[in-house]
């Protein structure tokens, strides 16, 4: 986004008969994408591995990581728009991440962890996609509370990230 503003591919980009909405979605749509095209390989590997089979399950794995991969692209996207350099950007979405990332239940069981971030780790979007992973693969079940949750993040950060990327457009700090 710093890039294009700084090149003048913003303006070319915002030239093309797609509407803004359209642009914001397929910046996120992309940024999904090509998350998953990273994970792919391993997330395959673990499959053949864990001998996961059934593809109903690995599907509804897979649908569960493209709506993290989805907000988080959101997430970014809306961070980008809020901050004024590309170096403040980088840190403040490294932070991000790492909070979300921690403080969930993906990587430690809840019991284990502190208080406060035990108390946090049940709203963490990484805990809603771990969690609907696990259910998927290990329990054949959807896990519609964390598919909620997941939802909700892709809305809700899709939905900042266009505001706030529309309302720098229109206010002209990219021309």
């Amino acid at each position: 986004i710093f890039e294009e503003a700084e090149e003048g591919v913003l303006d070319y980009l915002l030239t093309l008969p797609v509407s803004r909405r359209q642009f914001i979605v397929g910046r996120a749509l992309g940024g999904a994408v090509r998350a998953m095209i990273y994970i792919i390989p391993m997330f395959t590997i673990v499959a053949f591995l864990e001998r996961f089979s059934n593809p109903l399950s690995l599907a509804a794995a897979l649908v569960d990581l493209f709506l993290l991969a989805f907000g988080i692209t959101g997430l970014s996207i809306t961070v980008a728009v809020s901050v004024r350099s590309a170096n403040r950007f980088d840190v403040v979405l490294a932070l991000l991440e790492l909070a979300i990332a921690r403080a969930s239940t993906a990587l430690y069981p809840i019991a284990y962890m502190p208080t406060y971030v035990a108390a946090l780790a049940p709203f963490s979007p990484v805990s809603f996609a771990a969690d609907s992973t696990r259910a998927a693969l290990i329990g054949l079940s959807l896990d519609l509370p964390a598919i909620t949750g997941l939802v909700a993040f892709v809305v809700i950060f899709l939905g900042l990230g266009a505001a706030f990327y529309f309302r720098r457009l229109e206010g002209g700090v990219y021309a």
